[in-house]
């Protein structure tokens, strides 16, 4: 089987010529600046108040390992 390198090239490069056309052609939206930067403000400070909320879980601490009394009183209850 012989290849045809030049049907080959040929259609790779009627590929890349309509892709780079219908680029070219593509119609382009206006970005309102200022919409962009309310956009990026509340990004942010969507993302501040994650990193906040992230920050007081882990601070807390939900082990409370218990206290010599407390092993004391489960001891002598264990007993009865």
């Amino acid at each position: 089987m012989k290849l045809n390198f030049e049907k080959i090239f040929f259609y790779f490069m009627l590929v890349i010529v309509s892709g780079s056309i219908g680029y070219a052609i593509k119609p382009v939206e206006q970005v309102d600046q200022k919409e962009l930067e309310k956009k990026y403000q509340n990004q942010q400070q969507v993302c501040t108040a994650a990193i906040h909320m992230m920050q007081d879980f882990t601070k807390k601490n939900y082990y409370k390992p218990k206290t010599k009394k407390e092993w004391a009183i489960e001891r002598m209850m264990s007993k009865w």
